[in-house]
């Protein structure tokens, strides 16, 4: 599975149907394309995939023939596309995460002397972040490269490190214009962080069908 992409990303199974009795020399499969899509579906097929829905099952252009020590053998493929269900993460973590940064934008409001109250509101926006983080990744297997969600969690956090940062290396000296000027430029950072995420996701997305048609 290709999980770079999560939760966006599509999948591409491939199912094979090989006959080991008989080599390439003897016989060979062709779907039956003359009366139709060889392969019909019924009514409600795929409704009981908990995460995916069922796009498509593609026969066309598929060759396929299975190597083997005792010989070559010819074989059927179709390739069933599976695209995750997008609905469930808008609201258990686009929704939910886009909240808790807003919520940290109060922080500029407070006055810049009431430390405290400023560093709860950025210690619970973080340790929030980071539970949604935990529990997003509880639900994947180990893979390599980070998946997709990893960059809409780790930006939020990079702006709360920021925020402490301030008051741990010049507690002293926190002008108001700093509180002033982030007002604006943090929703502006934020809605540009969110331009190039989905265009990112929407151009890598197409790259990935064209590169499995």
């Amino acid at each position: 599975m290709h999980l770079k992409l999560y939760p966006l990303d599509v999948q591409n199974c491939d199912f094979d149907l090989i006959s080991y009795a008989h080599t390439t020399k003897d016989i060979e499969y062709e779907w039956d394309t003359e009366k139709g899509d060889p392969v019909q579906l019924k009514s409600g097929v795929g409704n009981d995939l908990p995460n995916f829905h069922l796009e498509k099952i593609d026969t066309k252009g598929l060759d396929c023939v299975s190597h083997t020590n005792t010989g070559s053998y010819a074989c059927l493929r179709m390739r069933i596309k599976l695209s995750r269900l997008f609905s469930y993460y808008v609201f258990q973590l686009y929704i939910p995460t886009g909240m808790i940064v807003v919520v940290s934008w109060v922080s500029f409001w407070i006055d810049q002397r009431s430390t405290a109250g400023r560093v709860a509101l950025g210690t619970l926006t973080m340790t929030t972040m980071t539970t949604v983080q935990s529990s997003i990744n509880s639900k994947l297997p180990p893979v390599q490269n980070p998946e997709n969600t990893t960059f809409i969690l780790c930006r939020p956090q990079i702006s709360l490190r920021e925020k402490f940062r301030k008051f741990f290396i010049k507690p002293d000296y926190l002008p108001a214009k700093i509180d002033y000027y982030a007002r604006f430029l943090t929703p502006l950072a934020f809605i540009g962080f969110n331009a190039v995420y989905w265009s990112t996701c929407a151009l890598l997305t197409s790259e990935y069908e064209k590169s499995h048609l």
